[in-house]
């Protein structure tokens, strides 16, 4: 799939004269979006799909009319699955959850017959680098780290353990696995929980943030956790560490 023309500053002419506002391939993000008075619209990208959203259906309709003059495109419809998130919308709003890989992770771990856990960490376990026995296999424990960091996408209140847990993917021992296998087991009890979007929600921006006194027993650091709502939908969350040490006299 080229065009016939050659492109200007990486963007092909029929792209440029149609929508002037894309900047230079080589400092464009994956997501592009054209605001202009009430309208707007957003283009997400990776490989060789797009997901196009806005509030004017005409201007999707005006961009997917030129992308099928130039290439051999496929129209899915409305959006209901994309890179392993399941989308589901009504009246109400937007559910998005990740069921399938979910139950793909469980199946692959041998997960599905285990007894569910109600919480996905025990807060009375202290996890260190070097405390506990090595295990025989560590790039299982490293592909399983990393396909848990994938699910935080649509489940935050996993997001803590995954990220204390990605710490050890360098020499992970068995009490790291034994809490990653509590996760699993968490994970268990709701496969399809994710997030939702409300259509009714205020334009309202409220942050949450705590924080840990030195309660990493390695460095010593302190740890902060926030998260934003945009009305009563969350929409961002993110755990840290700080990047000073406290003083002890």
């Amino acid at each position: 799939m080229v065009s016939n023309k050659p492109a200007e500053n990486g963007i092909p002419p029929f792209l440029l004269n149609s929508f002037p506002w894309l900047p230079p391939l080589t400092s464009r993000p994956s997501s592009s979006h054209q605001g202009h008075d009430t309208s707007f619209t957003a283009i997400v990208v990776y490989v060789d799909d797009l997901v196009l959203t806005g509030n004017k259906l005409h201007e999707i309709k005006i961009f997917k009319h030129i992308l099928q003059q130039s290439f051999q495109i496929k129209d899915l419809g409305s959006l209901r699955y994309f890179l392993g998130l399941e989308i589901a919308r009504t009246k109400q709003g937007l559910h998005l959850n990740q069921r399938k890989y979910t139950l793909s992770l469980l199946e692959d771990s041998c997960c599905l017959a285990s007894k569910p856990a109600k919480n996905p960490f025990d807060p009375s376990i202290k996890l260190q680098l070097d405390k506990g026995e090595p295990i025989s296999n560590p790039s299982s424990y490293r592909r399983l780290a990393g396909r848990l960091i994938y699910l935080t996408i649509s489940k935050p209140d996993i997001s803590y353990v995954v990220k204390q847990l990605s710490l050890f993917m360098h020499k992970p021992m068995d009490t790291h696995y034994n809490a990653t296998t509590r996760v699993l087991h968490h994970l268990k009890t709701s496969p399809a929980q994710g997030l939702f979007f409300s259509s009714s929600n205020k334009l309202k921006l409220t942050r949450f943030s705590n924080s840990g006194w030195a309660c990493c027993l390695d460095t010593r650091k302190s740890l902060i956790g926030l998260c934003i709502f945009l009305g009563n939908s969350l929409i961002s969350w993110k755990t840290r560490n700080k990047n000073y040490q406290p003083f002890i006299i």
